[in-house]
């Protein structure tokens, strides 16, 4: 078994992640490499120019100290990531996110006050005063979880 000194993973994690940003044009074109790129799916040689580009994505891939860092690039590259992730954590789960706020959800939730008094959750249009997330069971608030824009 050989160890790996600090400096030399630190000169490793640094010429990967450098090679990483060079890749950076080809996560637009190429939806694999971007799969690969957000940890979905694993390496794999093929998608990549070459052999150097691989392997560095192979030790991004592996490596926990590059794990963050990868994050932080994403996030830098792709801002409508956090974007995301913020909208996203203002609710209950995911299936809720989805029936709120996905036009074409198979079970639409949605938000109003009955009579102007009343908070309500409508299911499919109709109301039904839901109290709980049929998906994960937490209490639903008494509010819409975002404020209501206008187009």
């Amino acid at each position: 078994m050989t160890s790996t000194s600090p400096v030399a993973l630190d000169a490793a994690c640094q010429h990967a992640r450098q090679v990483m940003m060079r890749l950076r044009p080809r996560l637009d074109a190429q939806p694999e490499l971007m799969m690969m790129a957000l940890g979905s799916i694993e390496v794999e040689a093929e998608y990549f120019p070459d052999r150097a580009s691989f392997e560095a994505a192979a030790h991004v891939e592996d490596c926990a100290a590059c794990l963050q860092w990868r994050q932080d690039w994403l996030d830098q590259e792709f801002p409508e990531r956090v974007a995301h992730r913020q909208r996203f954590s203002k609710y209950c789960c995911g299936s809720m996110f989805y029936a709120i706020t996905h036009p074409h959800a198979r079970i639409r939730f949605s938000f109003e006050m009955f009579r102007g008094e009343d908070a309500c959750w409508l299911i499919d249009g109709t109301h039904a005063f839901a109290h709980f997330c049929p998906w994960c069971g937490q209490a639903l608030p008494d509010h819409p979880f975002e404020p209501e824009t206008t187009p």
